[in-house]
């Protein structure tokens, strides 16, 4: 994956959590795509982590 790629999915996950907590709409209904098997907030957290490299070399060069 591509760290851009690794930010949306990171992103829908979090999406995912955010527009279903709280609410009586299913997740499983509502966002039956973007469903991982492993805990997606873990997931989440690792996409992130592995693209903060990634985006530290961008600040670097644009600096």
């Amino acid at each position: 994956m591509s760290p851009h790629d690794k930010l949306c999915a990171a992103i829908a996950i979090l999406q995912d959590h955010i527009l279903a907590s709280g609410t009586e709409y299913n997740a499983e209904m509502m966002f039956p795509l973007r469903r991982f098997e492993t805990a997606s907030l873990e997931l989440a957290e690792t996409l992130l982590s592995d693209i903060v490299p990634y985006l530290e070399s961008v600040k670097e060069r644009t600096a």
